[in-house]
């Protein structure tokens, strides 16, 4: 059985980055209609030839997420434009500096906290609000691993992180009765140009090579390797279809088998 979105409206946030483009791309596989959240127009409008080649339709909507006002206009945008709200993939996050939090600048924890969970809620909040005047709906926070262990030098990532797993936990039990489901991926590192960087910002802060670096993570793993794009495609559509229809309020583990509590 393959998960069927034809006739379905899903908005990414970020979705013209490497990781944001894997999940427009599944989700646009499926049959979805895509609407992609960014602050730079150009930056979307690059990648949406791409997903007009699948057949579906692709909207620019240009927001930034840590702005109320813009984020209402961007939903109101997109239900003008695309008809519908029926899938929400939260994706953008900042993973914020390296440093203990005795170092730590308010503003620096600010921005981490305001894009990763702030932008997050207000992106929820919009979705739900048309999802449950129309029937029902499916929302993915893209979480992280970080989100389930503290991290030394990383307390505003891995706090915005726990919070979007609480977020997704309440806001699922607020809208389950409406036919709204809430999931959240807590993704460990992902093969791609993501996890190289952090593999080099990881192996300098530890004063190792990056080869060593990658080779701890791998050996953290049950299946001694890291995920896919294509594996984490196939998780996010899976719980933005109806695949997933009795699911709700979880954070699941894209890590290949690495143990989070």
């Amino acid at each position: 059985m393959q998960a069927n979105l034809k006739g379905k409206v899903a908005l990414v946030t970020g979705g013209y980055t490497v990781l944001g483009m894997t999940i427009c791309r599944g989700l646009a596989e499926a049959g979805a209609d895509i609407g992609i959240i960014a602050r730079t127009r150009s930056k979307i409008e690059e990648v949406l030839p791409e997903l007009a080649a699948l057949g579906v339709r692709a909207a620019p909507l240009v927001a930034d997420i840590t702005d109320e006002a813009q984020v209402v206009a961007a939903f109101e945008e997109a239900k003008h434009e695309l008809g519908r709200i029926d899938i929400l993939v939260n994706n953008i996050g900042l993973p914020g500096v390296l440093m203990p939090v005795a170092d730590m600048e308010l503003s620096e924890w600010n921005k981490v906290l305001t894009t990763n969970l702030t932008g997050t809620m207000l992106c929820c909040r919009e979705a739900v609000r048309q999802m449950v005047a129309q029937g029902g709906g499916a929302i993915v926070n893209i979480g992280s691993s970080g989100g389930k262990r503290g991290v030394p030098n990383s307390a505003a990532y891995t706090a915005s992180k726990f919070g979007m797993i609480g977020l997704t936990q309440s806001l699922g039990q607020e809208v389950g009765r409406d036919n709204v489901r809430v999931n959240c991926i807590t993704l460990g590192a992902v093969e791609g140009p993501r996890t190289e960087w952090q593999i080099e910002r990881k192996s300098k802060a530890a004063g190792l090579s990056k080869d060593e670096e990658r080779r701890r993570r791998e050996a953290g793993t049950s299946l001694g390797r890291l995920p896919s794009q294509d594996e984490f495609a196939k998780l996010t559509v899976f719980l933005a279809s109806d695949l997933s229809s009795g699911m709700t309020g979880q954070a699941i583990n894209l890590t290949a088998g690495a143990v989070f509590h």
